[in-house]
């Protein structure tokens, strides 16, 4: 990471947030497998509820999501100059940006779409809901078909808020370092001194209205994870996956620091969890949770790190498609094997063979359309 995140760490990451979810939606709520009666090894061998908390745990994985499309963002991004970028007739672009990454996922979405809603509504007696529901749902706006897809709403916002973001950040980076970096002897003194003055006041003023507020929406998952969203989106504006990688000091005792933060999060999240949509403390620890997840998978075997990534390049059709094996369509599929690791093992199974099919037939349609569209200028010209 001496160079930031890299697109195959991303990957990586991708590839770990599918298959937590996977576990997370399998045991997170035994209601929805309708309290279908299956051996546990955890369960046996400790605390009878240990495998829901850790599927509530699992939730983590809509933070990784969220964290990396901020990062990736901020890094597309960063190709263009602050002055560019601080400059209001730049929001345009960044919204053009925006609107591509939308259309990205739209084209997965609506292919998973048209053949799994007429599938379940032709041989799976899948009620339609009606022509309005259909409608927000085709775009994004509804969740009445597929309870998982509501982080498509959440994605669309996110975007759509960073050229806003992206903009305010960048002229007030700008502002900073002219008006205090580059003026003042000790400037970065004086930063770091209206940080902790900031600090300071929440904890002196932290039991007025406006802290109870916010510290309410902590509660609130939309509100964390457009808050992740903008975190990931710092870490790839200032760098900060990279300091200290270069340090002597560091390197020797990386492994040992991030094996530390993991289990340290990860400890405290286990223990706080009550319920499957827990997510309170997910804005303080994502960061440091897959900082210390890419560094130790740096010294992991290839064959695990390779098959981690190649996951991760299928994890957004097996996010859109896992639930409609374990959950609507094929439950009793999945509930049949009746041992939680083998439920587990046959929904990633499914899932990524699905994914892909998806994959090839995205491309196939993608070339399609590219032929049909240079037919067409062609004809015309």
């Amino acid at each position: 990471m001496k160079n930031g995140l890299k697109k195959e760490d991303s990957g990586l990451i991708y590839g770990i947030a599918i298959l937590l979810m996977i576990y997370h939606h399998l045991f997170a709520i035994p209601e929805k497998l309708g309290n279908a009666d299956y051996f546990s090894i955890l369960n046996t061998l400790l605390p009878p509820d240990t495998e829901q908390r850790l599927s509530w745990l699992f939730r983590l994985c809509v933070a990784f999501y969220a964290f990396v499309s901020g990062y990736g963002i901020s890094t597309i991004v960063s190709k263009n100059s602050y002055e560019k970028r601080c400059s209001f007739s730049f929001i345009p672009t960044n919204y053009i940006l925006a609107c591509k990454q939308i259309f990205k996922l739209f084209k997965k979405y609506w292919l998973v779409f048209i053949i799994f809603l007429p599938i379940g509504v032709c041989f799976l007696d899948y009620s339609l809901i009606g022509p309005k529901t259909f409608i927000r749902s085709l775009f994004g706006l509804a969740n009445d078909y597929n309870a998982e897809w509501w982080y498509i709403k959440q994605q669309m916002m996110m975007l759509l808020l960073f050229p806003l973001f992206d903009f305010l950040l960048c002229n007030i980076a700008s502002l900073v370092n002219n008006c205090i970096l580059k003026k003042y002897k000790y400037g970065k003194f004086i930063v770091l001194s209206i940080i902790l003055f900031i600090g300071v006041f929440f904890v002196l003023f932290r039991n007025t209205p406006f802290f109870n507020h916010l510290i309410l929406q902590l509660d609130n998952g939309i509100f964390v994870f457009t808050l992740i969203f903008f975190e990931g989106f710092l870490c790839s504006f200032f760098h900060l996956f990279e300091i200290g990688c270069n340090h002597n000091l560091f390197q020797k005792i990386k492994p040992v620091l991030a094996f530390l933060m993991l289990f340290s999060c990860c400890t405290i999240r286990y223990l706080r969890a009550y319920d499957a949509t827990y997510c309170k403390y997910d804005a303080f620890i994502t960061v440091p949770i897959l900082y210390s997840l890419v560094t130790l998978f740096s010294y992991a075997p290839k064959a695990v790190v390779n098959f981690l990534r190649y996951l991760g390049k299928y994890s957004t059709y097996m996010w859109l498609t896992h639930t409609f094996f374990c959950y609507y369509y094929f439950s009793e599929l999945i509930t049949s094997v009746r041992v939680s690791i083998f439920m587990f093992l046959l929904t990633v199974a499914l899932s990524l063979i699905t994914a892909i099919i998806l994959t090839e037939l995205e491309n196939a349609l993608t070339k399609l359309f590219q032929k049909i569209i240079q037919t067409t200028k062609r004809t015309t010209t």
